[in-house]
């Protein structure tokens, strides 16, 4: 099992303006979406501010789209996911 530890914020050059949506609402369907315990994806939420949000995720070292696909979660909505740490 990996955790990483992400920050979730706008991109600069889409905030406020990309769908009204808060980052943090966005961001919050891009974490609540991409775990799924069926593949061994889990979360938890640090912290969920209206423009920030910090969270540790789990999955399996087998899956090898996890991080693919939170990235691509996070790109269709202009979420940015900066590592923090991972163990």
């Amino acid at each position: 099992m990996q955790t990483v530890k992400y920050e979730f914020r706008r991109e600069e050059n889409h905030a406020q303006i990309f769908n009204g949506n808060r980052a943090s609402t966005d961001a919050m369907g891009v974490i609540v979406n991409w775990a799924d315990p069926d593949k061994g994806r889990s979360r938890e939420v640090h912290m969920d501010k209206d423009s920030l949000v910090i969270a540790s995720l789990t999955f399996d070292d087998g899956d090898t789209d996890a991080e693919i696909d939170l990235v691509s979660r996070c790109n269709k909505v202009h979420i940015m996911c900066i590592e923090k740490s991972r163990s």
